[in-house]
């Protein structure tokens, strides 16, 4: 997949969307450098709202040395990480 995976749409409304994001790649086999640039200026921009970003990709080298990103095999357990930063959140962790 390009850079143009997501429409402008798509991006105006990750970025300015108040809310936790799940984004699976399970079925992507590689991700270019402008993708992966994009989705780390999301988890920032989501980490900076207090909100979290979380990439389901049950192939760990897709996504390599970036430690900033929360990187799940499932689509469960984005769903399960969520519900514990949400936890988290609620109790002021």
């Amino acid at each position: 997949p390009k850079s143009n995976a997501f429409s402008d749409f798509d991006k105006d409304y990750l970025i300015n969307n108040l809310s936790d994001i799940i984004i699976d790649l399970s079925n992507f086999i590689i991700i270019d450098s402008s993708l992966l640039r994009f989705l780390v200026d999301l988890n920032e921009i989501k980490i900076s709202k207090g909100f979290c970003l979380v990439v389901v990709s049950p192939n760990n080298n897709l996504i390599s040395n970036n430690e900033s990103f929360v990187l799940v095999p499932s689509l469960n357990e984005a769903k399960s990480y969520i519900e514990m930063e949400r936890i988290q959140r609620d109790l002021e962790f």
